[in-house]
């Protein structure tokens, strides 16, 4: 074989090389991508669950929150706004795991 058939087969050597190079990394990138998702979204749900844990941490945080869904409109002013404080990270949490989702 001549000088040049060498170089022919070394070159398709490499340009194989390079394609299973790039299948690799586009694999590598996938699994990497579909990882960070998943913490992702672990991170939100241990978020909601804070979330939950705080509205029922305290006897006056669940009875504030149980009259909160049930009797909202007979609430003082006062009662109301703190309701608001409890439910507000529950549902941006929702729906920050409704979105991801």
């Amino acid at each position: 074989m001549a000088f040049s058939d060498w170089s022919v087969i070394a070159e398709l050597i490499s340009a194989v090389g390079v394609i299973i190079s790039l299948i690799y990394l586009a694999v590598q990138i996938r699994h990497a991508t579909k990882q960070r998702d998943a913490q992702g979204l672990q991170l939100l749900r241990a978020e909601y669950l804070s979330s939950i844990d705080n509205c029922t941490c305290t006897r006056e945080n669940a009875e504030i929150f149980h009259k909160g869904l049930n009797k909202f409109g007979d609430m003082p002013a006062v009662e109301q706004a703190y309701f608001h404080s409890l439910i507000h990270p529950l549902l941006h949490g929702f729906h920050s795991l409704w979105e991801a989702h």
